[in-house]
This record gives C-alpha cells, sequence and structure tokens, in this order.
C-alpha cells in the first residue's frame, strides 16, 4: 500500500516510514519514493509488508551526514545536560562543585 503523503494537511507523511541509517536497517529497506508527473509524492512499498512490521526508506548517505551536522551535536549535547543534572541531583556535597560547573559549560555550548 501506500501513503499519499500530499493529501495531509497537518503532520509528516513519512510518520509511519523510518530512515534506514545502519547497514541492517538498509538491508531492510523496503519503501520508497515516489514524486509523480503531478509533483504528487507517495511513498510505496517495494514487496509485500507483514503486519507490525517498521516500514523503512533509505535516504542516502547526504540525509544523515547533514541529520549529523544539524541535529546530532545538539541532540548530543541535550543528553549531557540531562545526565548531568541527575548526577548533580545524586552528587555528595563534595562532588557537586565540579558536576555545577560541567552543567554551566554544557547549558553554554
Amino acid at each position: 500500500w501506500a501513503v499519499d503523503g500530499k493529501a495531509l494537511k497537518r503532520g509528516n507523511p513519512l510518520r509511519y516510514v523510518n530512515g534506514a541509517r545502519t547497514p541492517a536497517q538498509r538491508r531492510r529497506v523496503n519503501v520508497v519514493g515516489v514524486k509523480l508527473e503531478d509533483g504528487q509524492a507517495w511513498y510505496a512499498t517495494t514487496r509485500p509488508v507483514p503486519a507490525g512490521t517498521e516500514f523503512l526508506i533509505d535516504y542516502g548517505p547526504g540525509y544523515w551526514e547533514a541529520y549529523e551536522a544539524c541535529w546530532g551535536r545538539p541532540e548530543r549535547l541535550r543528553a549531557k545536560v540531562r545526565q548531568l543534572r541527575a548526577e548533580l541531583r545524586a552528587a555528595r556535597p563534595g562532588k557537586r562543585r565540579r558536576l555545577e560547573e560541567a552543567l554551566e559549560d554544557a547549558e553554554d555550548e
């Protein structure tokens, strides 16, 4: 089956499809994007997909490079801030100052 992404007024037409990033995921790709002559974008399965199976599409290597440049670092920084906050909550007084400084540095990045 296919999802007509253009018919959606809100949301993401690929909300049902995950990007294949790892070699193992790329071997399981089962969806392709199709642009019709009238400009409509469709996503179609390349083979029968059993119920409950993940839809995977290969965006190509350039997508993940751009994703990492744009979103990878901010995601890692947010994770680091969350981790430092959790450590700070559980820290003994002697370790708190170092964690507070590390948290301040991470939040400034």
